[in-house]
């Protein structure tokens, strides 16, 4: 076989070999928006959990947070100092009554109850 068949021999397996993958390419095209998607829909609703509690600064608020605390509780009573895009600062007495300033991602409220 001289150089001009292996040379075609060679180009018609890669063909072969490649002909499925744009199909491949456009599933996981499809499969990144899919994820590019529901990661927009999680972090709008963070911004917008952020922008509710945002309203809340210096008020003293019931927070019930979605598991169980490092404080003992999922609820606490507390006062929200500052709150930022992913993070709420706030302030609370221990079982000792000394106060606490903690730092908490903004996933972890799942309802707030303001207190007057």
């Amino acid at each position: 076989m001289d150089s001009f068949g292996v040379f075609g021999l060679i180009a018609f397996v890669l063909v072969m070999c490649y002909m499925g993958l744009p199909s491949d390419i456009k599933k996981l095209k499809q499969e990144i928006k899919k994820v590019k998607g529901s990661l927009n829909i999680i972090n709008k609703g963070e911004s917008s959990m952020s922008k509710m509690l945002e309203e809340l600064k210096n008020q003293k608020c019931r927070i019930l947070f979605t598991n169980v605390m490092d404080f003992g509780s999922n609820k606490i009573e507390c006062i929200v100092l500052d709150v930022e895009e992913e993070w709420i600062k706030i302030t609370f007495k221990d079982k000792k009554g000394e106060n606490i300033i903690k730092i908490i991602r903004v996933e972890k409220v799942s309802e707030v109850e303001i207190m007057q």
